[in-house]
């Protein structure tokens, strides 16, 4: 027995073949939408502890730390931003929530002292004034990390031995 294959059958056989292609590409291609590319998570910043400051010829001096279990990441950091906010005249004390606080300086990451994992900033506030303080580490591109913990001195006027 012969089978007889016309133009016609032949251009359906290769219509199919065709269509069986176009739709094994289609589920092929992938799944979901396309979205614009996500860039890659970046390590979180150590937070800065052991904040100090201590007053001295009318100057504030301050030096922190990062701990020890984050020291392994301090190459993610590019430096640090000082922030100062002021509560106001000589009579007010810690308990006052400060207002707002600015940037009142910026020490670069291989800046620190003596110390390899320890930094200082001196700063001049008003002398009369209870002033606050926190830092915040900060990548390359300025982003800063997470804020330390406030820390308040009171003004000049109260300090103890004065």
């Amino acid at each position: 027995m012969e089978v007889l294959i016309t133009p016609g059958i032949r251009r359906q056989a290769m219509g199919a073949v065709v269509f069986a292609v176009a739709l094994l590409l289609a589920f092929s291609a992938g799944c979901g939408r396309k979205g614009p590319p996500v860039p890659p998570e970046l390590p979180r910043l150590p937070v800065v502890e052991n904040l100090r400051a201590q007053r001295v010829n009318g100057q504030v001096v301050l030096s922190w730390g990062i701990s020890k279990k984050e020291q392994n990441r301090s190459d993610t950091i590019a430096g640090f931003y000082i922030y100062r906010a002021e509560a106001g005249a000589s009579g007010a004390d810690c308990g006052v929530s400060p207002r707002r606080f600015r940037q009142v300086g910026k020490v670069p990451h291989d800046k620190g002292g003596t110390d390899p994992e320890t930094w200082h900033f001196d700063d001049k506030p008003p002398l009369e004034t209870v002033v606050f303080y926190n830092i915040r580490s900060f990548r390359m591109t300025g982003e800063p990390g997470p804020e330390s913990e406030t820390l308040c001195l009171p003004s000049e006027k109260e300090s103890p031995g004065r």
